[in-house]
Order: C-alpha cells, then sequence, then structure tokens
C-alpha cells in the first residue's frame, strides 16, 4: 500500500503505531481500504485511521479548510458508514492529541525526577564555589595585592613555597 512504510513489516513494529491512511477518495472504482482501515492488513496497536485530503484543485480554488472536512466526512459517511466514527482528520487530530497527552503525562514523572536530580547535583557544584562576591572591585583589589606580596616575597627569598623550577 503506498505510504506504508516497510518499518511496519517489521517483528517490532506495531507496538506503539499509528498508521495513516491518506487519499482514501483516489482508490480505484470497485475497491475499498475496509480491510485496511479494521487492521485486517497490518495490524498496528493504535489502529489505522483513514482521512481525505485536499486536493490541489482544491487548495487552487481557495476551498476552506471547514469545507474539506465537511466534504471529508460526508465521504466517510457514504463509503465506510461504520467507521466513519473513527476515521477522518478530526478523529485523528483528537487521537494525536490524546496519545500525545498520555505520553506526557506518563515521561513527566521520570523527567521531574531527573530535573531534581540534576538540580541538586548542580547546587551542590555552585555550592562549593563559594559565597558569591559581592564588592567585585575589592576582591580584584585583594587579589592583585596577594599575587604582588607574593611575588615580592618570591625575589627576597623570604616566601614560604618556592618553586625554583619556575625560576
Amino acid at each position: 500500500m503506498p505510504g506504508m512504510g516497510e518499518e511496519l513489516l517489521s517483528p517490532s513494529a506495531g507496538r506503539r503505531t499509528l498508521a495513516v491512511v491518506t487519499k482514501l477518495d483516489l482508490m480505484d472504482a470497485g475497491t475499498d481500504a475496509m480491510d485496511m482501515l479494521m487492521g485486517r492488513v497490518i495490524p498496528v496497536k493504535l489502529g489505522i485511521i483513514g482521512v481525505v485530503n485536499r486536493s490541489q484543485h482544491d487548495i487552487n480554488s481557495n476551498k476552506s479548510i471547514s469545507d474539506s472536512l465537511q466534504d471529508e466526512q460526508g465521504f466517510l459517511q457514504k463509503r465506510y458508514p461504520s467507521l466513519a466514527n473513527r476515521n477522518g482528520t478530526r478523529f485523528l487530530a483528537k487521537t494525536l492529541n490524546r496519545l500525545l497527552m498520555h505520553h506526557i503525562r506518563d515521561c513527566l514523572p521520570e523527567l521531574k525526577t531527573r530535573v531534581n536530580v540534576l538540580t541538586a547535583q548542580y547546587q551542590s557544584v555552585l555550592q562549593s564555589y563559594g559565597q558569591p562576591i559581592e564588592d567585585k572591585n575589592a576582591t580584584l583589589l585583594q587579589i592583585i595585592t596577594k599575587f604582588a606580596t607574593e611575588y615580592c616575597n618570591t625575589i627576597e627569598g623570604t616566601a614560604r613555597n618556592i618553586e625554583t623550577s619556575e625560576l
């Protein structure tokens, strides 16, 4: 079936797959996608949803999205009346929204724990750096003074730890 990738045929496929069959209105006369939409051809856990896309003619003639959705629903009611309420763009949008919300709900606790652990870890690293510097000018002056004193002590030979490899 066009649009159905090889990945759907692999042994691991179908566990978290939602298949979408597009262009239901372009099938040859006398054929239908009933078996495909019912999941008899390729079984997938999350189901198969059929949709009717807007044609290039519809786009060129500025057919509105709402009119296209109404036409899609009419087509589904006519060709697939028993499946019309479980197919179409509106049902696809609701299904994807529901799946996204469930995924977020399932992933959020672990993500929250991970964020809390990382926050604590980096808070500990931040604490190891000491207190924030209030007066940067005074601190810079202290560092320069300390360096100058140590430098003079090294030159005079009164420094406690003279590193001879740097002389």
